[in-house]
């Protein structure tokens, strides 16, 4: 029994400590701040780190991803972006901040024909005038 005790806290410890050395090479990355693609996924990937937990930070992280520019290179991670962060305000009970995003989803999916985020757009959209009506 004592030793299934230590085992299961052995690796408890081994992985929140390996998630540590995850999110702190990330942050490595954003101090760069090279405002190029692995800049824009790094803070997606902290962002996806936290949304469970954190949502608040996750937001935080979603936000500056979307302050790049929206370039070719991951123009179908940027649109789904802003679906995640509007999902997320949604969640909040921020409906206009939610409606804004998803609308901007909208029209970024719109002009690269992105099928399934101009779905989740237009279902965002919905559910967040469902919400307040």
């Amino acid at each position: 029994m004592r030793f299934l005790f230590i085992f299961i806290l052995s690796i408890f410890w081994a992985t929140s400590f390996a998630q540590q050395q995850v999110v702190d090479s990330l942050l490595e990355i954003v101090r760069q701040n090279r405002g190029d693609a692995q800049s824009f996924a790094a803070y997606k990937k902290l962002g996806e780190t936290f949304e469970k937990q954190e949502p608040t930070k996750a937001i935080i992280y979603y936000r500056n991803a979307l302050k790049f520019p929206f370039h070719t290179a991951y123009a179908n991670d940027f649109v789904g972006l802003c679906n995640l962060l509007a999902e997320l305000y949604h969640l909040q009970g921020q409906y206009d901040s939610s409606v804004l995003l998803h609308r901007k989803a909208l029209s970024l999916a719109k002009k690269i024909s992105l099928e399934s985020e101009i779905a989740k757009a237009y279902q965002g959209i919905g559910l967040n005038y469902l919400s307040t009506s």
